[in-house]
């Protein structure tokens, strides 16, 4: 087997990481989860977020990426496979390209609510947001640094990436994304740890100067003599459930934790394999 999906396979799931992230003082994915859930109690439906999300992640990891919704080497022995996420399909009468969004009533409801305007998303980004000043303030971030342009950002995000042992480094794409037209070769920031597995953080690939609205940050995993298309793991929503909040911002100070609350949550995805 090749030895990126090898080690992706071993993965043990999110559940640490959002337990250490909590500790660090880094709780805006359990408070977004949290008015998720009361959503749904109200509306009488399942309540079991957290645990479908964290099988969507575990399945999305350790299958070697997602393919129409689902781990991508689920079928195969050796892969993961949720036994709740096939329940939940079977109980749902979902085919697997529906998506995960889909996937649990809870959540169906939810993003409906959205779509008819219930209010609802406003008032748990609302508490998002809130806590997120807290955060920033508690953590002593600086946001002078921030322009809200993409050449400024790239200073932010190496000063966060150094503070945790990454390096500039440069990676070669292999398979799908470098057919699909992505750059050939992303320049950013890496670390390795004992085992051969690079952990590899970058802006995205756009071209506008300014950024707005979402922190431009990709996250990959690869290893030294792998051979198989690197894990792309994207702003990291499908690795550890929630984090995705950070990666939106209304304004510098908002961004800047972005910035700094990613980095650490990639960091911790590193040292969760347990071959630092």
């Amino acid at each position: 087997m090749d030895p990126l999906l090898g080690a992706l396979q071993q993965w043990a799931g999110p559940g640490q990481i959002r337990d250490d992230l909590h500790n660090l003082g880094l709780r805006v994915p359990s408070i977004y989860h949290e008015g998720i859930a009361s959503f749904c109690s109200r509306q009488r439906l399942p309540c079991d977020v957290v645990k479908y999300l964290d099988e969507v992640s575990k399945e999305c990891v350790s299958s070697g990426g997602m393919d129409e919704g689902r781990g991508a080497n689920i079928g195969i022995a050796g892969f993961y496979r949720s036994k709740y996420l096939d329940w939940l399909y079977e109980f749902s009468k979902l085919s697997p390209g529906e998506g995960v969004l889909s996937g649990h009533p809870c959540l169906r409801q939810y993003y409906v609510s959205i779509e008819t305007g219930s209010g609802i998303y406003r008032k748990i980004k609302a508490v998002v947001e809130e806590r997120k000043a807290v955060e920033f303030d508690a953590l002593g971030l600086d946001v002078r640094g921030w322009t809200g342009l993409r050449r400024d950002a790239v200073s932010l995000v190496e000063e966060a990436a150094s503070a945790k042992g990454f390096m500039r480094s440069e990676m070669k794409l292999r398979g799908r994304r470098r057919a699909e037209g992505a750059a050939s070769t992303r320049r950013g920031f890496a670390k390795h740890d004992n085992s051969g597995l690079k952990f590899f953080l970058g802006l995205d690939s756009s071209s506008l100067p300014r950024i707005a609205g979402s922190v431009p940050l990709e996250f990959w995993v690869d290893h030294s003599e792998s051979s198989a298309a690197q894990f792309f793991a994207g702003d990291l929503r499908f690795v550890i459930p929630g984090i995705e909040e950070y990666g939106s911002f209304g304004g510098g100070k908002s961004a800047v934790l972005g910035i700094h609350a990613l980095v650490e949550a990639f960091d911790r995805f590193a040292l969760s394999f347990g071959t630092a």
